[in-house]
């Protein structure tokens, strides 16, 4: 994605109905690579379940190309009631790498859903790109 100050979807899975069940996780791990100008640089990245923000995180980019890392987690707590969890590692603000930042949804999990990842500059240009270059998905249930 160039240097555009639009919101980017830059990855998204379509989840069927059901496939969470009532305790389930789906974590997705993006990585890829940012070029940032440093100074004022400020990404914001957002997950989303249909469309609805659930949680979205500004980081501080610093200048040069940076690898990193996006995680995010959705976990089901009942039919109608999920939270996601996201971090970003690699090229956020110094100051607190690893925080975890979440947002609870009562999306209905009986029906399909796509659950996606944002992304955008806090104002376009010339010279920050951000490029994801491999992506995963895990479904995880609980045992016993």
């Amino acid at each position: 994605m160039d240097n555009t100050g639009v919101e980017t979807e830059v990855y998204s899975l379509v989840v069927p109905a059901n496939t969470l069940q009532a305790t389930g996780r789906l974590s997705i791990t993006l990585f890829g690579n940012v070029i940032g100008l440093g100074g004022s640089d400020e990404a914001t990245l957002r997950a989303k379940i249909g469309g609805t923000t659930i949680t979205s995180r500004v980081n501080s980019v610093n200048s040069g190309t940076r690898g990193f890392v996006i995680e995010a987690n959705w976990v089901s707590e009942g039919a109608t009631s999920s939270t996601i969890w996201m971090r970003s590692q690699g090229w956020v603000d110094t100051t607190n790498p690893f925080a975890l930042d979440r947002g609870a949804s009562t999306a209905d999990l009986t029906t399909e859903l796509t659950f996606s990842v944002t992304w955008d500059w806090t104002t376009a240009g010339a010279g920050r790109t951000y490029t994801m270059e491999y992506a995963d998905a895990v479904l995880y249930f609980p045992v016993g």
